[in-house]
């Protein structure tokens, strides 16, 4: 089910603090994401773990007033996978970890839901800082089923943000997603040159000729 939330009308000096602000109220937020798409054009995305949590906050948020414009809220056409579900696998995809955890902090968490044959934080370009994302691989399938039941939106100890945890990206559903994104781009490709063709041509004013 898609617990993603699509928000137009920002105001423009909105960030992804100021998202997180407004729709924490409604439920455990995994992320937040502004984009500016011009002078006064600013729009975001808001993922929650559970749908019903985005459905409260589009009936409590859509057509609401603040700083001076109208918010537009929406379930988002497509949610962050982009529109392609995870194929279940025993690799699971974890984000908004505390930078200060280690491996066998993460470990100690999704050891409780199986055998973890391996498991690796993703790190900065020097590798030296932490991403807050891990991949953790498990023996079974089932086990990586039970960690995201468990695990999605929890709040560790002394942190801010609910843990998201998915299925990892299997290289299948990466083809699948990558063919999705040309397919979309070849039909808006085509509908904008539609509507190009389609548009009425300024007739060209005939110059006189001096006598």
């Amino acid at each position: 089910m898609n617990a993603n939330v699509y928000v137009n009308g920002l105001p423009t000096d909105a960030n992804d603090a100021w998202l997180r602000k407004y729709f924490s109220k409604y439920g455990l937020v995994t992320s937040t994401k502004v984009m500016y798409k011009g002078p006064g054009r600013c729009s975001g995305f808001v993922q929650y773990t559970e749908t019903q949590m985005a459905l409260d906050a589009i009936d409590a948020l859509h057509n609401f007033e603040v700083d001076g414009t109208v918010l537009h809220v929406k379930l988002a056409d497509r949610d962050k996978d982009k529109g392609v579900a995870p194929t279940p696998n025993a690799n699971v995809y974890v984000a908004n970890l505390p930078v200060s955890f280690t491996e066998d902090d993460v470990a100690a968490l999704f050891r409780l839901h199986g055998v973890v044959t391996s498991l690796v934080i993703l790190k900065d370009r020097k590798a030296i800082k932490s991403k807050g994302v891990a991949l953790v691989q498990y023996e079974k399938t089932e086990e990586a089923t039970t960690s995201i039941q468990e695990l999605n939106g929890f709040v560790p100890p002394g942190h801010d943000r609910p843990l998201e945890v998915k299925y990892a990206e299997t290289n299948h559903d990466k083809e699948k997603r990558l063919d999705t994104r040309r397919r979309t781009k070849k039909r808006k490709g085509r509908k904008k040159k539609k509507t190009t063709s389609n548009s009425p041509k300024k007739k060209k004013k005939k110059k006189k000729k001096k006598t």
